[in-house]
């Protein structure tokens, strides 16, 4: 039975291959070093949730999808293949929002929130 850490590294390669990046590219994207990837990929090594976090988004799927068995047919569908988002509500939720790595905060989310309004609505 394999591991965590080899499903983890098997599924990040996987998406980076079809990504057509390579390990420096994905590695820059994160802050950290091309080895630490390689680590990752080969089982060496399990890469910290809130780094799963940053993958999931930079490649628009869902953390399972990284941590799930996907030569079991046990993975879930990308995130552009799910249900409809009502997007005024989630800006108005409490969810954290995440962009480019960084969190947003309420004030931000009520920024955009109106940016979305006025491009809508106009």
């Amino acid at each position: 039975m394999e591991d965590l850490k080899e499903t983890v590294g098997r599924n990040i390669k996987k998406l980076r291959l079809e990504n057509n990046e390579t390990m420096v590219d994905l590695a820059e994207k994160l802050g950290v070093r091309h080895a630490t990837v390689s680590d990752w990929e080969t089982g060496k090594k399990m890469p910290r949730s809130n780094t799963i976090q940053k993958i999931a988004l930079h490649y628009n799927v869902l953390m399972s999808d990284i941590v799930t068995d996907s030569q079991k047919g046990e993975r879930t569908k990308n995130i552009a293949d799910s249900d409809i988002v009502d997007i005024e509500k989630l800006l108005q939720s409490e969810t954290r929002l995440v962009y480019n790595n960084k969190v947003l905060t309420t004030k931000e989310k009520a920024i955009l929130d109106r940016l979305v309004k006025a491009v809508i609505l106009q």
